[in-house]
């Protein structure tokens, strides 16, 4: 059983945890449409016309490095059935190797669309797809940071899900220029959550830099994946889903409060496991922590529960790393 330990600290100084770039995730406002697109992978149904393009995707840790040298855009829609998503991805080389269903599609260029319904950072939703349109599904139970156990399913499967991918130039021929791909999704809303008034999500692009050798691409050696987001993270890992943007099912125009409440929990969550993993145990109070007065903090030597309230209600987030309000 969880309980508050009770320590008294000494506060050399206050300890805090400071993300490397600002909140500031991005916000897309998804129409309801009553016609559906052709899942075909050529983004010119006229429904895409009145759809909202994105902003250009930007290096997974955000303002911290260049931005990329290719664009990456999306577009949602969504209906009583499925969110609709279209990806164009500007690229002169176009390349895919892997061909078979789950294969670690991330091996080659890739996009990838993460999803976090109810916004608790577990059981979130991972899909990702090459230029063959050779697709990887995973549920994601929590996060890879959290523990060191299998933390996924690979077995489960979007079923009912839709997707497409039309090449504008060719795949694998290293002798001409290509312009661009771009992928068409019909996720089923039933597959990943309950519809709300906003989901958290975000999207991907892995991008190998290649060398042309023989007539064939190969990747450089020595130079890792370059990874563009829609909504950065800040951190070279995707697998952060309190810093991924949202998806709004009505329009809106900025965050509700709640969500940057939340965020101050994410920090404090941050500061106490940074502690923990210094120290090699658990603070016996938040005594000595910046904002630590505003959160209830209850704490065993195997893990921890922090409570807060914002306005009437009262959320709380655990050592595992689940955030959900409290009824």
């Amino acid at each position: 059983m969880i309980h508050n330990i009770g320590l008294s600290q000494d506060c050399d100084s206050l300890i805090y945890h400071t993300h490397p770039i600002p909140f500031k995730p991005r916000i897309y406002n998804a129409s309801y449409i009553s016609e559906p697109p052709i899942i075909d992978g050529v983004i010119d149904d006229e429904v895409w016309f009145d759809a909202d393009l994105s902003s250009d995707f930007i290096d997974i840790e955000g303002e911290l490095r260049p931005l990329p040298d290719l664009k990456t855009n999306v577009k949602m829609l969504w209906d009583s059935t499925f969110l609709y998503v279209a990806a164009i991805l500007e690229e002169s080389h176009v390349w895919a190797t892997l061909q078979n269903k789950d294969d670690i599609i991330f091996h080659d260029d890739d996009f990838e669309v993460f999803i976090d319904a109810d916004g608790d950072g577990h059981n979130y939703h991972e899909i990702e797809i090459n230029a063959f349109n050779t697709v990887w599904d995973l549920w994601m139970l929590y996060p890879y940071y959290i523990d060191r156990r299998k933390n996924y399913i690979m077995e489960w499967e979007a079923k009912q899900m839709q997707t497409a991918v039309h090449v504008q130039g060719s795949i694998n021929d290293a002798s001409d220029l290509d312009d661009y791909w771009s992928v068409e999704m019909a996720i089923p809303i039933e597959l990943i959550g309950t519809l709300t008034d906003y989901w958290r999500i975000n999207f991907s692009r892995v991008d190998w830099v290649m060398n042309v050798e023989d007539g064939q691409y190969v990747k450089q050696k020595n130079h890792r994946e370059r990874n563009w987001v829609w909504s950065p993270t800040g951190v070279i890992n995707m697998h952060k889903p309190e810093t991924w943007g949202y998806l709004f099912f009505t329009d809106a125009e900025k965050l509700p409060e709640v969500e940057h409440f939340k965020w101050q929990m994410w920090q404090m969550y941050h500061a106490i496991k940074n502690f923990k993993k210094r120290t090699g145990d658990y603070p016996g109070t938040l005594q000595c922590f910046q904002g630590g007065e505003q959160f209830e903090y209850m704490a065993s030597p195997v893990g921890f529960d922090l409570l807060g309230k914002h306005k009437k209600e009262t959320w709380l987030l655990n050592e595992m790393g689940r955030i959900s309000q409290v009824k």
